[in-house]
């Protein structure tokens, strides 16, 4: 139970890389060192300031006051509080005793805004003297506050009766990345131990589903309560033989905690269950779920990232089963201790009793806070005690802590370095050497400081990659006793050396700020190299923590490439770059965050209920499981990074999209649906959109919506972009703390924004100089769907056969285009079939049945609009084309071909209803299995009655009825990079070609919500390429080219460092030239502005969609 390293059950809280009594920790916080006080060492005080603050996810509490110390009002130079379990935000300051303090706390929210306390200010005056530390405790949002000095250094008597020591409050230290003890100990002088559950505790099931694990938990803990049968508790749930599930894992874990930290108290249960009992039953719990994770030997379960997340939050809290701990009477070395001669008969029956005897009839984490009590009491003053007992009771420590897996990380490395390779082997030395020569260096980022926290977190994360790669391939579930055990210590190592990672990040974090070391300045190649050095061993941390792994090491690797060559920020073109890996940077925390909460759900909620704990004890869980992990951390350095290179670019931290005027009332919604708009009223609204996945139709989601902010990246001319753009509805991303906080501070405030090329616009509307009207209120009438010939059977047609009247405008245009590459040259355009209008219907069996629900979609209410479509859907989804058309069509299709499977409706890419994305696509369709062509025709099909789909008809007045689909299908083009081109600019007009461009298939851009892809604008008189962005998405869809497994769509890690978009000046002036020519070219023969698809295949252009642009 390695993070019962963190219990203090003296009042000291130890360091967060395990609790090793030779490891110190820096208690003081570098920012706090930088703004102590005038203080002399002669008269300095440590205060320790502890705020009960319950505040939301991703707030940070400051204490900010009338001295230089804490900040002199000014909340830049305030003291940062670390959270803590209880909610409890501790720092440090140094200041002269006897001074008076005059505070308050102030909140920094997640949105970047500064909320200070209201009522009178704080005051406390410093007690004690040089050396003591003086505890200021208060709450958030009241005036009093109590002082004390800490009590560290006095002497502990000698217990002469059973006592009650609850866990003192703990002392900041450099991070807080695990609980600490919130039991009580009890020391005792006579065998006192009982079997008495906590009044307050309770097993209330009711309302917890049947068969839940948290159910399954709760009644076990009512049966249980030693800590061995709070272990067996556990293995009955993911032990040996036992179903591993995400709900298992994240009760368990959560169980585990508390009962390992107090929380849940263990107690007497009859018999004597010595720890070798607690050692088999997590062997057998760590052997489950190391059998299921292996690269080459897994078993069981086929678990997911998720899954693995949850269980690295279950090994810290397992005993070790270590031989020496397994035998029939382990730990005898106290037995020997209880029964010296040389020390006092009130301390000999203490350790007997209270250490002992409870040792070895219930074991129990709450040993190990009882034994560092005994230990402190008798380290206080040298001489004291004789030293051979001193030595034997810190030998016996020693071994306590490696039972409850409770070691330092320097201690495990120690017992480890024989298993490390020669080259590996030293660098054990060098981790020891350069911590303890942090201990003692305070000058800084640019000095020593800063030199030794990098250097030790790169040999941290080395030595760390070679336990992970060792432990990588699984374990054979034949695997011998001495191998398990190895394989638990090089777990539990690489797991200490997370935590330690996760110290010197935080340090570093410190050190930058308190250095202000990404300002610009003489000095800032070398900030960049730094902060980019500190931000790609924390993602590799990351990686090796089983979190997207080769994402995360891409990602590491496009930092420190940005920043080889000097500073980020040393132009715009760097500064950019640098941004777009920040952005997926933050896309990755974002996502090991997302994870933490829907792995654990609401099991810390239900089970904090159902024992009848404190609330917030469940409800605060997982925000503690996320600050105390490397992505926390990350996340703090890259804010850092990204404000520097946002300062390059002069950006205003929002991305225009769609440009126009808005004016309604500010509101924020989680999604953009009818249903959201509704509950807002009818009163016009500027919509905050949480979460967007690109499928967003603006105006079916109300009319009333007259502009829209969103708080994620979205490519400029991806779907929802083009359809807002038709829509005339002003969208922006606001995509910095800054200007997300000034979109909060409106919210539900009659608002104006105005979005153009040079900024965004967040304001009061001005009635002598703002229009009152919104662009959405110049919305086009969409036009009447298109007439249609009609097929009465299914039959299929060359595409250059098709015509707007028999297949759609869509299908008519790739006819266009065929004829157009074979007229130019420049570009090809791909051949292909259509299933002209008719087809559809003509496939239905039941017409009776069609015609019913054809009838429910014209007037369905919106409350049950979602059965209605799902009804048709499903209708035409089983309704397939015939076997002999597709059969016949097939026949000409070569083996190894791919099909990209598209709509063609008659109310779709017409002038004033483009429907952008609106119904399906097929992609990687095997051109001659006749069966998956069938399927992805009826999948298009159906889509025509799609909720998005028939609520978009109802608002542009279109009948269902009057809706027509027709399909059509071209050869995929196995695109190396695809585009999307606005032949006029969206953002500069006439004069310039917008395109924008990724790695891989087009359904990335189409999508665009998940990054952004290179941005290009292309002057017409010039050819001159501006980037406005670089592409960051994650992934590609690429199809392969080569058998055996031509055109099969698979999805890749992208690495910009080897994408010469993003690194070569005349790769992007290549591209610019071809999409300018593309440009000219249908822009002349359409007669209008053309929103244009395609892609580059080799040295060819692949035009596979040309529609009228939405203007």
């Amino acid at each position: 139970m390695a993070s019962a390293a963190r219990i203090a059950a003296s009042r000291v809280c130890l360091p967060s890389f395990g609790r090793d009594a030779r490891v110190r920790a820096h208690r003081t916080v570098a920012r706090a060192h930088a703004r102590a006080s005038n203080a002399s060492d002669d008269d300095a005080v440590e205060v320790r300031f502890r705020v009960a603050a319950e505040v939301g996810f991703g707030d940070v509490v400051f204490v900010v006051g009338d001295d230089d110390c804490i900040g002199a009002w000014n909340v830049d130079r305030g003291v940062e509080l670390a959270w803590s379990d209880g909610n409890i935000w501790i720092g440090t300051a140094r200041v002269r005793a006897g001074q008076m303090l005059e505070f308050k706390a102030v909140t920094r929210r997640a949105s970047g805004d500064f909320d200070w306390e209201g009522g009178d200010n704080k005051r406390a005056t410093i007690v004690g003297s040089r050396g003591d530390a003086c505890v200021i405790s208060a709450r958030l949002g009241h005036g009093e506050c109590d002082v004390s000095t800490s009590d560290e250094g006095a002497p502990m008597a000698a217990p002469v009766e059973a006592q009650t020591v609850e866990a003192p409050p703990a002392v900041v230290i450099e991070a807080e990345s695990a609980p600490t003890w919130s039991g009580d100990v009890r020391l005792m002088q006579a065998n006192d131990h009982t079997n008495e559950r906590p009044s307050t505790m309770k097993w209330d099931v009711g309302g917890l589903a049947e068969g839940s694990a948290v159910k399954a938990v709760v009644l076990g803990d009512k049966d249980g309560g030693s800590w061995f049968e709070k272990l067996a508790v556990v293995a009955n749930e993911i032990g040996i033989g036992r179903e591993i599930t995400r709900d298992k894992l994240a009760a368990c874990a959560t169980y585990l905690r508390w009962v390992s930290t107090g929380t849940i108290k263990c107690v007497e249960s009859g018999g004597h269950r010595r720890p070798n009992g607690p050692a088999k039953v997590g062997r057998g719990i760590f052997i489950s779920m190391e059998q299921i994770q292996g690269a080459m030997y897994r078993h069981g379960t086929d678990l997911g990232e998720v899954e693995r997340l949850l269980m690295r939050h279950i090994h810290p809290w397992l005993p070790s089963f270590n031989e020496e701990f397994t035998t029939a009477v382990p730990l005898t070395r106290i037995r020997d201790i209880a029964h010296r001669n040389d020390i006092p008969q009130d301390l000999k029956q203490t350790i007997k009793h209270t250490i002992q005897n409870k040792l070895h009839r219930n074991a129990g984490p709450e040993d190990l806070v009882a034994t560092e009590m005994v230990l402190k009491q008798i380290t206080q003053s040298p001489g004291d005690y004789s030293e051979d007992f001193v030595r034997e009771f810190k030998t016996f420590y020693a071994e306590l802590k490696r039972f409850f897996n409770a070691s330092g990380v320097f201690e495990r490395l120690e017992s480890l370095v024989e298993t490390l390779d020669e080259e590996s082997q030293p660098l054990v030395t060098e981790l020891i050497n350069a911590h303890n020569s942090l201990d003692h260096a305070h000058d800084g980022w640019f000095g020593d400081e800063g030199h030794l926290i990098r250097r030790a977190l790169e040999v941290a994360t080395e030595l760390r990659a070679y336990f992970c790669a060792g432990l990588s391939t699984g374990m054979r579930n034949d695997a011998p006793d001495e191998s398990v055990r190895q394989r638990h210590a090089w777990r539990q190592a690489e797991m200490a050396l997370e935590e330690y990672a996760f110290v010197l990040l935080s340090r570093a974090n410190n050190v930058m700020e308190a250095s202000n070391a990404m300002a610009d300045g003489d000095r800032n190649d070398e900030a960049w190299r730094y902060a980019s050095s500190v931000s790609s061993y924390a993602l590799k941390h990351i990686g090796l923590s089983g979190w997207k792994a080769l994402e995360a090491s891409t990602t590491a690797r496009e930092i420190a490439t940005w920043s080889k060559s000097g500073s980020a920020t040393r132009d715009d073109e760097s500064a950019r770059r640098m941004k777009a890996t920040l952005q997926r940077t933050k896309r990755l925390i974002e996502s090991h965050t997302n994870a933490a909460m829907d792995g654990f759900l609401r099991a810390p909620v239900e089970l904090a209920n159902a024992f009848g704990l404190d609330a917030f004890i469940g409800s605060t869980f997982v925000e503690s499981v996320i600050r105390a992990g490397i992505p926390f951390q990350l996340s703090r350095t890259v804010t850092m990074m990204m404000y520097a290179v946002e300062s390059k670019v002069q950006g205003d931290g929002f991305d225009p999209i769609v440009l126009g005027e808005a004016r309604g009332t500010l509101v924020e919604l989680e999604r953009l649906t009818a249903e959201s708009v509704r509950a807002q009223g009818d009163h016009n609204i500027i919509a905050l959109v949480n979460e967007v996945d690109g499928d967003e139709e603006i105006s079916s989601a109300g009319l009333n919506v007259k502009g829209v902010i969103l708080r994620q990246e979205l490519a400029h001319l991806s779907h929802l972009a083009i359809r807002a753009r038709q829509d005339r509805t002003p969208l922006v991303s606001a995509l910095s703390a800054d200007a997300l906080s000034k979109v909060r501070e409106r919210l539900g405030k009659e608002t104006f924004m105005s979005t153009t090329a040079h900024g965004t616009e967040i304001r009061d509307f001005n009635a002598s100089s703002d229009s009152n009207a919104s662009c959405a209120d110049e919305r086009v009438d969409s036009v009447a769907p298109i007439a249609c010939d009609t097929v009465n059977k299914v039959t299929w047609i060359a595409i250059e056969d098709a015509t707007l009247m028999n297949s759609g405008a869509k299908a008519a245009t790739c006819s266009q285009l065929m004829n157009l590459a074979h007229k130019h040259g420049n570009f090809k355009a791909p051949e292909g079939f259509v299933l002209p209008f008719g087809c559809m219907e003509a496939a239905v069996r039941d017409a009776n049945r069609f015609a019913q629900l054809l009838s429910t979609l014209e007037t369905v209410a919106l409350d049950n609009i979602d059965d209605a479509c799902a009804a048709m859907q499903e209708f035409i989804s089983n309704t397939l084309p015939p076997d002999a058309v597709i059969e016949h069509v097939c026949s000409h299709a070569d083996p190894g071909m791919r099909l990209v499977v598209r709509s063609s409706a008659n109310v779709e890419d017409l002038s004033g209803m483009s429907a952008a994305g609106l119904y399906e696509s097929v992609i990687g369709v095997d051109a001659v299995n006749v069966g998956d062509v069938q399927r992805a025709i009826s999948e298009v099909w159906a889509s025509l009655y799609s909720r998005r789909a028939v609520l978009a008809r109802r608002v542009a007045g279109v009948k269902q009825a009057d809706a027509r689909m027709a399909v059509f299908a071209q050869e995929m083009s196995a695109n190396a990079l695809s585009f999307v081109l606005h032949t006029q600019s969206p953002i500069r007009g006439k004069t310039s070609v917008q395109a924008e461009l990724c790695v891989g298939l087009g359904e990335t851009l189409a999508n665009g919500t998940d990054g952004t892809p290179w941005r290009f604008e292309i002057d017409r008189n010039t050819g001159k390429v501006d980037v406005l962005a670089y592409a960051n998405h994650a992934t590609s869809l690429r199809s392969r080219a080569t058998p055996p497994n031509a055109g099969q769509v698979v999805v890749e890690c992208v690495d910009y460092t080897r994408q010469d978009l993003s690194t070569s000046v005349e790769a992007r002036n290549a591209i610019g030239k071809k999409l300018l020519e593309i440009a000219n070219t249908l822009e002349s023969e359409f007669g209008s502005a053309q929103d244009v698809e395609g892609g580059f295949l080799g040295d060819d252009v692949v035009v596979v969609q040309s529609r009228p642009q939405p203007q």
